[in-house]
């Protein structure tokens, strides 16, 4: 088990999924590291010759469900953490000031969403409102795609990047929202 958990860190690992006949999943999930066990992402059950195909087929399936349990205990967490002293940021302009913080633990939007926007030369501030930087007055630049700015980042300041597919509660937040390291 040591092996595989320090596999699973030197390769960057997001998921891990078990397969196997019945039998040996059962047996091996037990003896899991935690740290693996959060990282589970499903099991697949199959026989010992199953021909590659059959393995790929289920494995994609059961990233597909992965997928979305992880999207839906986020956006839970997400809908915990709102209101008055809450961890979460919503709608573009509240993401984006975030951002500009340092703010972000992890960036939730809508697969497809794009926005026009503006960006600030000198401090880098987003904004989705046209007019001067609020914070050092310079004359900001008009982007096609602030989103796109704003995952690119994310991504750069180390922030998880969690792109929801299909209707959600994300929907009713203005396509973007995040979870912030502190209020």
């Amino acid at each position: 088990m040591q092996r595989l958990r320090e596999e699973f860190a030197a390769r960057k690992c997001q998921q891990l999924l078990v397969a196997g006949s019945r039998v040996r999943v059962e047996h091996f999930l037990p003896h899991l590291h935690p740290y693996l066990a959060q990282n589970l992402a499903g099991t697949i059950t199959c026989d010992v010759g199953a021909p590659l195909s059959q393995v790929a087929e289920e494995a994609a399936k059961a990233q597909v469900l992965a997928s979305r349990q992880r999207q839906e205990r986020r956006l839970a967490n997400l809908a915990d953490n709102l209101g008055p002293g809450g961890q979460a940021a919503t709608g573009l302009n509240q993401v984006l000031a975030a951002l500009h913080d340092g703010q972000v633990h992890t960036l939730l939007v809508r697969r497809g969403f794009t926005q026009e926007g503006w960006s600030c030369p000198a401090c880098g501030r987003l904004r989705s409102e046209a007019g001067d930087c609020p914070l050092c007055g310079s004359a900001m630049t008009r982007a096609d795609d602030v989103v796109n700015l704003a995952l690119a980042k994310a991504l750069d300041s180390g922030a998880a990047l969690e792109q929801v597919e299909g209707a959600s509660a994300l929907d009713n937040m203005g396509g973007i929202a995040a979870l912030l390291r502190y209020a």
